[in-house]
């Protein structure tokens, strides 16, 4: 048996092999010996680590939740409303761009969550942080002024289940760019109904980087 470092290195590596496996082929026709292939590994020894599809499924929602959070708390943006931009648009997508595979696997695994108990509790609590994370990012703007005093939690949870309407209508319905679309309205609100005089100001200087956000 390997060592510790060993056994995490090559759950990481099942772990990106599930992802593209997962835009490949999806929810449904996803087969553990998918995975084996995109890992470059035995099926045997995915089924060392993992007894079947749904506990490695398991493993990587448990890996998925929060994931949006920590990518933006790596980022180097600081102002508010430069973190609301770029939340908003971490979620458009691209024709042809891999992340259209991905997030119709992610709707797959959505619907296994009517009956599956487990990814349910997994499903909510992702959803739940990714709001939990943009309603940070409004309350942070509302304490420096740029934004308005309303609820952070409702406005985050309005900001994120639009977005996700909108990932879902063009991934399932072939709705052509609906994120752009949604986001555009987004921001447009935003400005209109969140954004302070400050906070609009901001949109007019130098600093705001809105080369970074062209779907704007």
């Amino acid at each position: 048996m390997g060592t510790g470092d060993n056994t995490t290195d090559t759950q990481e590596e099942i772990m990106r092999a599930t992802y593209r496996a997962l835009c490949e082929h999806g929810f449904a026709n996803l087969t553990m010996q998918d995975i084996a292939d995109e890992s470059g590994k035995s099926r045997t020894l995915l089924h060392y680590h993992y007894d079947t599809k749904n506990d490695l499924l398991e493993a990587y929602l448990d890996r998925m939740i929060g994931w949006i959070g920590d990518r933006l708390a790596t980022s180097e943006t600081e102002h508010p409303v430069d973190r609301l931009a770029e939340f908003i648009d971490f979620f458009v997508i691209h024709p042809e761009d891999e992340s259209q595979s991905l997030a119709l696997a992610i709707l797959e695994l959505r619907l296994q969550a009517i009956h599956n108990e487990t990814f349910r509790e997994k499903l909510t609590a992702h959803y739940e942080g990714n709001v939990d994370t943009v309603a940070e990012i409004i309350a942070d703007g509302i304490e420096a002024g740029v934004f308005r005093p309303v609820d952070p939690a409702a406005t985050g949870e309005g900001i994120y289940t639009a977005l996700i309407g909108a990932r879902t209508y063009q991934i399932t319905l072939k709705a052509g760019p609906a994120t752009e679309r949604m986001t555009r309205f987004l921001w447009q609100t935003a400005q209109h109904f969140l954004f302070t005089d400050a906070g609009n100001a901001r949109l007019e200087t130098d600093a705001y980087p809105a080369e970074r956000f062209s779907s704007f």
